[in-house]
């Protein structure tokens, strides 16, 4: 069932967010005023998406399903979260933009908007 790879998925992105926060907040402290606040918005991109694979863990479980509109919610944090991380990629070191997880991040999100899609399309 999808709905199992789902739960797997939103829990590794979940804790791949949970654990950059800090780093997030570190480089916040080191750099200029125009990074510093791409960095914001990355973090809160962060705590919204640890948040909401929080949510869609509790409905796999809970429910054994996933509405629609969880469905798009998670599409669309995936997309901000993406093009958040390629506008880092443009201001960010390399050594600094994988000690930020942009790339792990970018990973985890399309594997998640992949598996989101299938379920959608096979329903």
């Amino acid at each position: 069932m999808n709905i199992y790879k789902c739960k797997s998925d939103c829990n590794k992105l979940k804790d791949c967010c949970h654990n950059t926060k800090n780093r997030v907040i570190e480089k916040m402290s080191q750099c200029e005023k125009e990074l510093c606040a791409l960095l914001g918005k990355y973090l809160k991109k962060l705590m919204v998406m640890d948040e909401l694979c929080d949510y869609i863990c509790t409905c796999c479980c809970e429910d054994e399903k996933m509405s629609s509109h969880i469905k798009s919610e998670l599409s669309m944090q995936c997309n901000e979260l993406i093009n958040l991380c390629n506008m880092l990629h443009k201001h960010l070191q390399s050594k600094d933009y994988n000690y930020l997880n942009c790339n792990k991040i970018l990973s985890m999100c399309n594997t998640c908007k992949k598996s989101n899609h299938k379920r959608t399309k096979s329903r």
